[in-house]
């Protein structure tokens, strides 16, 4: 709805309800709330006075995802190996959302001898994921920036006169600036990840070999979390943060010996 449609309906909606209506050319807290036909609209073909604002327009842009990859491989007779490279972005369609990931990967196999074989993989990948244009609030306030691109009131600007971010386009409706959320909220997820393999083959005797490997896996996420005073959540709260982080390891070791006639 632009902001002619959504004066209307409210007024309609208060009139059905038995409460008076707010789009009357009044000031309340501060707050100038038009007749329907000042604002700007198709609708209003004699054009208006007050803005009218498609928040979703404002939030939304064309995501793109850019890729490269690099690889390097070879060997001997008895030993081979291959490194590969890899770098993946994505911009998403909500402004302010973005998410990057890094990755090595190496793998080692060499025949030391006729009784000796060993071999090592390793990948590490490193995820950064902003969410502060997706993410809900902290408090649960706002369902993110579309949800609040979908119920803020386009009667409001984005920003005010100043060029500062409109903090009264969500303090006073309770929705909170979507520009706000999408630009200024923070949101960092952090993956920092390990896979580390190794292993020996040991032929003792004929038909008889042990192998013995070790696995482990190194899991680091952090997220970050802040809403400044621009955002609903930030306003009542004086402005609100959070941090949290995780270390996980798992590891694995097989010792296996096997015979065969």
């Amino acid at each position: 709805l632009d902001a002619y449609q959504f004066a209307v309906l409210h007024n309609e909606m208060s009139t059905n309800t038995g409460q008076a209506k707010q789009f009357t050319g009044q000031t309340i807290d501060g707050v100038y709330y038009g007749n329907p036909e000042e604002f700007i609209s198709s609708y209003n073909t004699a054009g208006g006075t007050l803005p009218s604002t498609d928040w979703q327009e404002e939030v939304l842009q064309t995501g793109h995802v850019m890729s490269h990859q690099l690889s390097l491989s070879g060997g001997t007779t008895t030993t081979q190996y291959a490194l590969s490279l890899n770098r993946y972005d994505h911009e998403g369609i909500i402004i302010g959302g973005d998410y990057a990931r890094t990755s090595v990967r190496m793998n080692l196999d060499s025949k030391v001898s006729k009784w000796l074989a060993v071999g090592a993989s390793v990948t590490f990948s490193n995820n950064i994921s902003n969410n502060s244009g997706s993410e809900t609030g902290m408090q649960w306030f706002n369902g993110g920036t579309i949800s609040a691109a979908i119920k803020a009131w386009p009667m409001f600007t984005p920003y005010d006169e100043e060029g500062n971010i409109n903090v009264e386009a969500g303090a006073k409706t309770m929705r909170g600036n979507p520009v706000a959320y999408a630009t200024e909220a923070k949101n960092i997820l952090t993956n920092n990840r390990l896979l580390a393999n190794a292993f020996t083959t040991i032929n003792l005797y004929e038909g008889l070999s042990l192998k013995i490997s070790f696995g482990a896996d190194v899991n680091d996420i952090s997220r970050n979390r802040y809403f400044p005073k621009t955002t609903y959540e930030g306003y009542v709260q004086n402005g609100a943060a959070a941090k949290s982080t995780s270390n996980i390891l798992s590891w694995l070791n097989e010792n296996i010996l096997s015979y065969e006639k």
